[in-house]
């Protein structure tokens, strides 16, 4: 076996001897020969190699800080080749230089184990790594010169050389077979990131006080490639599995995957070919901090970034793989990717402080030379080293698109009760917080604050298929689900804007009607004694197709709202820079001062463009089964509801104000109540809608003439319908997806190819060209003109009510003394209620009304009627279980209510409230 011990104490010891050395054979050569002979430099080469056979096993203890220590177990044997070569430095005949070293290592299986841990951490099998120099190509210079502001031409005091003058260029490759991580959860990771950080500068430190006043020579740019290739590569975080403890007699702790992420075919480069000059130009630009020319770094990591994931799977308990929480397929990133920070030498930056870091004694691996009272080993060896930090974080600039073939995710109200420990998880994997003694550590900013803080630049994200599934029971019935799919998504971010662009959506529900016989109080809610769901048994596979939209456009432009009056959004360097004004306060009140008070957000204003667009095959769609809208509503009986923390952080921000303008063409509406075999439906035709909404609460619907409405018999649908659910019970996941997906038509079908393939009833949805919503399409399109039971032209709703639309045809007098005279009328008749009235204003309304016209539209009102009134059962329901009553718009203001009439006829129901005309003077008319 071989053990070997490495921290970097010895390696300043190592630098201190080898240099002591050269210093005493220097002054040897001076004694021995008053004249020194003037010999000629000349270059030579030095090849190193290592082999450990693989019969040996190879044990290395590194201790990079004062958390942490690193045992990596080498097995199967390994070899490393390092070559380095000397050559006569051409500003100097008596001075050599020496080339950085090429290294090549290859390793059949590496072991890591963290802070004396009895399992492995990270296990990595056949690791190759290979890093070298070679003479740059034609490419790399073009590009390295395209970029040069001043001129064309390769400038050899600009870039590193080798041995004969010529631009080299840096190849760093690391190729992985495959790589497992676990993190136990009494591993704390972040610590461990943090002595690896402290690492590299703790040697650069002791580095150049070996050096003494040395003249340090100007570092030349390196032009550089990376390369890294994992097949597999799979981490997980784990946690205490309380279940297993409680059912486990055994003392043992049982842990489980909590979090868990795989890559399947990973490969990364990353082209460093630009000046530097550009680099911080480019920097400039994606900060949007325009303020000031900021100069970054002086590390500045990143470059032209190409990553390709063939698949990503990503779980989080109690999802699993099978229905993961996020599955991405033909995953890629392209563009430039940097990690910077401003560098100390801008004006205004706050000086840096001299900082002690302790660094962990090398002799932890011997219990003779380290006391045994120190088991923590931190007081066996005082070392340490100090290192100015200014408190600049490093952060991420990026002009980069993602694009991925298929993006899947799962989420659900099952999720919730997760994600404290998740987050536990996390904070255990992430470096902690450095906050000196003499300052109170500041209130976390909001995940909407950390991404304005940390990130900066654009970015898109492309999607050929789009997933997204609403879990309503458990995780096992994946089915019983709201399922989101769309086509060729692109998502795009910039500063205060954030567009989406799809087609092809389709929503769809479960397919079975919704057991609306019990109401949601009389439910036993108990998941001990029940399964997910109490009609568990007569829930289908079936899936009902409820909106379908062939193209959707949105614009999203929003602005920041900061907590503190006279701040900026944009201001994000504003933290670590000097304030004259404020050095009093500061230090006046440095225990309670919110360093980051002037960059929390308070709100946000946002402006909404969004636009529905239909096509020449198909309009926008919606398939309104009213047995089947109580599943949005739905109340999971495998979860128990607790009363929220009112001190919870708020998972989105809050919005103070929205301009909305919404429009759609081509909208057409059915609805009917599929419990019976003979069922009625009403269709709706509109021509087009648009939505309008100021930030100051005005509110305006224009329905564009002419608007159509008729019965419509949709058997035919409700027959596709049941094709598309009708499949075989073992069917997989991907095709109840791939079925849910198809619900919508492209743009390329023809509406006369439905009779052709209507009736295929035998083979799966993907075999067959008749989608359900094709099959309105083309029930709608039949429709007589005299069939239609309601014809009007345009029809404008409003959020104000006539009297006010009418006093503002007035003179401006009058007008506010009506406006007053109403406002009061309506504040004494419905105290505690909403007020807000709205207006619906008709033009030419033309109307066809028989019996069978009225029992069919009757019956529908009943049916949605009492559908809503369960569904708000259901809301009232959920507050009841979570504890929280406050929020029931029904319930306030009860005693106002003087006339109350039900339409329900039986339970709940949608109860419309009328004051009593011998109170408030109102006369009603019959």
């Amino acid at each position: 076996e071989v053990e070997i011990l490495w921290s970097p104490i010895i390696q300043w010891i190592l630098s201190s001897g080898i240099n002591r050395i050269q210093r005493a054979l220097a002054y040897t050569k001076t004694l021995a020969s008053k004249t020194p002979k003037v010999r000629k430099l000349s270059s030579h080469k030095t090849n190193i190699r290592i082999e450990v056979d693989s019969n040996v096993t190879a044990n290395i203890n590194i201790f990079p800080g004062v958390k942490s220590l690193v045992h990596t177990i080498i097995y199967g044997g390994s070899t490393m080749n390092i070559s380095t070569a000397k050559y006569p430095s051409p500003s100097s005949t008596s001075l050599k230089q020496t080339t950085k070293p090429n290294i090549s290592f290859h390793a059949k299986r590496i072991e890591l184990l963290l802070n004396n841990i009895a399992s492995s951490i990270c296990t990595f099998e056949d690791i190759s790594l290979q890093n070298f120099l070679r003479r740059a190509d034609e490419n790399d210079l073009n590009e390295y010169t395209s970029k040069k502001e001043k001129s064309s031409d390769v400038n050899s005091d600009d870039l590193a050389t080798d041995e004969d003058g010529y631009p080299s260029k840096e190849i760093f490759e690391l190729e992985i077979g495959n790589m497992t991580a676990k993190f136990p959860p009494i591993l704390h990771f972040g610590e461990v990131i943090d002595d690896f950080a402290l690492m590299p500068k703790a040697l650069a430190v002791g580095l150049n006080q070996l050096k003494g006043g040395q003249k340090k020579r100007s570092k030349k740019y390196q032009l550089m490639t990376i390369k890294c290739i994992i097949p597999f590569l799979d981490m997980s975080l784990m946690c205490h599995d309380p279940d297993a403890e409680h059912s486990t007699p055994t003392k043992q702790t049982i842990l489980r995957e909590e979090f868990r992420i795989c890559f399947e075919a990973a490969e990364l480069s990353i082209e460093r070919n630009t000046p530097l000059e550009w680099t911080q130009s480019q920097l400039n630009a994606l900060d949007e901090d325009d303020s000031s020319t900021y100069v970054y770094g002086p590390a500045i990591k990143g470059g032209l970034i190409c990553l390709t994931v063939q698949h990503v799977f990503c779980t989080l308990h109690p999802l699993n793989l099978a229905t993961p929480l996020v599955r991405i397929d033909d995953f890629a990133i392209n563009g430039y990717l940097h990690l910077a920070g401003l560098s100390p030498v801008n004006p205004g930056i706050q000086e840096a402080e001299e900082k002690s870091f302790l660094l962990l004694c090398h002799h932890n691996s011997s219990k003779v030379i380290c006391a045994p009272s120190t088991e923590n080993h931190r007081q066996c060896c005082c070392y340490g080293v100090s290192l100015p930090s200014a408190g600049i974080p490093v952060k991420l600039y990026t002009d980069s698109r993602i694009t991925c073939g298929g993006l899947d995710i799962s989420w659900g109200p099952i999720m919730k009760s997760c994600m404290p420990r998740f987050k536990e998880s996390i904070k255990k994997v992430i470096p902690p917080p450095k906050s000196s003694s003499s300052e109170v550590a500041p209130e976390p900013l909001s995940w909407w604050d950390n991404v304005r803080f940390f990130v900066h630049g654009s970015i898109s994200v492309s999607a050929n298929h789009l997933s997204f599934c609403w879990l309503l029971d458990s995780h096992i019935f994946r089915d019983r689900s709201i399922i989101f799919n769309l086509q060729n998504c692109v998502i795009s971010h910039t500063v205060g804007f954030f567009g989406v662009d799809a087609s092809d959506i389709n929503i769809s529900i479960p397919g079975t009607g919704y057991d609306m016989s019990v109401h949601p109080s009389e439910r036993d809610m108990k998941p001990s004694v029940h399964l997910p769901h109490s009609t568990e048994s007569a829930v289908t596979r079936g899936r009902h197709p409820l909106i379908y939209i062939p193209s959707f456009k949105t614009e999203i432009k929003f602005v920041w709202n900061m907590l503190l009056p006279g701040r900026f959004s944009s201001d994000h360097h504003y933290i670590y820079k000097k304030h004259e004004t404020e050095v009093n306060s500061i230090e006046n009140n440095c225990a309670t001062r919110d360093k980051f008070a002037p960059f929390r957000s308070d709100g946000t204003d946002i402006e909404v463009d969004l636009e529905l667009l239909g096509s020449t095959v198909c309009d926008n769609w919606v398939a309104l089964r009213i047995d089947c809208l109580p599943w949005f509503t739905h109340l999971n009986s495998s979860m128990t509801y607790t009363e929220e923390d009112e001190d919870k952080a708020k998972p989105f921000p809050e919005v103070r104000s929205a301009a909305i303008k919404a429009s759609t063409s081509k909208l057409r509406l059915a609805t009917w109540f599929a419990d019976e075999e003979d069922f009625d439906s009403l269709c709706l035709i509109v021509k087009r809608v648009n939505y309008y909404a100021t930030g100051c609460g005005s509110k305006e619907i224009v329905i564009e003439g002419p608007v159509k409405a008729a019965l419509l018999d949709v058997t035919e649908f409700k027959h596709e319908e049941n094709v598309v659910g009708d499949v075989e019970e073992n069917y997989d996941v991907m095709d109840m997806e791939y079925a849910a997906s198809e619900f919508g038509v492209t743009q390329n079908e023809n509406i006369s190819e439905v009779d052709d393939h209507s009736s295929q009833t035998d083979s799966f949805p993907r075999e067959k060209e008749s989608t359900p919503f094709l099959k309105l399409q083309q029930l709608s399109s039949d429709i007589e003109e005299l069939d239609y039971v309601v014809v009007t032209g345009q029809i404008d709703i409003r959020n104000q009510s006539l009297t006010r639309m009418l006093a503002g045809c007035r003179d401006a007098t009058k007008a506010a003394t009506a406006h007053e005279n109403f406002e009061r009328t309506e504040s004494q008749n419905f105290a505690g209620l909403d007020r807000t009235t709205w207006s619906i204003l008709v033009s030419r309304l033309k109307l066809l009304w028989t019996i069978e016209i009225r029992d069919s539209l009757m019956a529908i009102s009943k049916d949605l009627i009492y559908t809503i009134g369960f569904m708000k059962s259901q809301k009232r329901q959920l507050q009841v279980l979570s504890g929280d009553t406050s929020s029931d718009p029904d319930h306030s203001g009860e005693s106002s209510r003087d006339t109350a009439i039900s339409l329900a006829g039986a339970g709940e129901g949608v109860e419309i409230s009328l004051p009593d005309p011998q109170r408030t003077g109102i006369a009603m008319n019959d």
